[in-house]
């Protein structure tokens, strides 16, 4: 069963040092360069040496994003548990931390209460609920609702390599519901454009 490429295999341990990050827009991009090319053992290990009480809940989903795909699903659950469940008044949580904080629900096998949130996000504002969506079909073997949510999820306006990580998936749904030929044409050239940027992640997986 092939769900979401992008993520870890190795995972490294933890120093005893917490780091500070003082410019995270700039962290952040290297770290997702880093986990797109194959290094996510280098963010996981950084990831485990933040504090979680020095996050910027700006940056809480991506952190989360980041967790899930480097094998830290409840690590970084975690930060988002007091808003999704409401243990910060007045501070509900937007569509976008609802939807990081389902798929790490996902990750960890509760997929009834992943699926539950994930249906409650109108996808007009966070597409990314229909990929997760995908990814819930993808663990009870639901490769028909997969390749219809992935359909909707691609006729979004994505950047390309959120549009490469749906097709990616589209095409191990096609594979699940034997459209082979159709899945055949799709990978071919999806491994042309994985090799030739570099994702070596995604280029495994295809």
């Amino acid at each position: 069963m092939l769900v979401l490429a992008d993520r870890l295999e190795f995972c490294p341990h933890k120093t005893d040092k917490f780091v500070v990050i003082t410019d995270w827009k700039t962290q952040l991009i290297e770290w997702e360069e880093q986990v797109r090319g194959g290094q996510g053992g280098l963010v996981r290990l950084a990831l485990l040496n933040l504090r979680r009480t020095d996050i910027p809940r700006e940056v809480l989903c991506r952190i989360v994003n980041l967790a899930r795909r480097t094998r830290l699903e409840r690590w970084g659950m975690k930060l988002l548990f007091p808003f999704v469940r409401g243990e910060e008044p007045g501070q509900s949580a937007s569509t976008q931390e609802i939807c990081e904080y389902a798929s790490a629900l996902m990750e960890l096998g509760s997929l009834d209460e992943a699926n539950a949130l994930l249906q409650t996000i109108d996808p007009k504002s966070e597409p990314k609920a229909l990929l997760y969506r995908a990814f819930v079909s993808f663990r009870v073997w639901d490769g028909g609702g997969a390749r219809e949510a992935l359909y909707q999820y691609l006729q979004h306006d994505l950047d390309d390599y959120s549009r490469l990580v749906g097709e990616v998936n589209l095409a191990a749904a096609l594979v699940q519901t034997k459209a082979v030929d159709e899945a055949g044409a799709l990978l071919a050239r999806l491994e042309s454009l994985a090799r030739t940027q570099g994702k070596n992640m995604l280029l495994g997986n295809i």
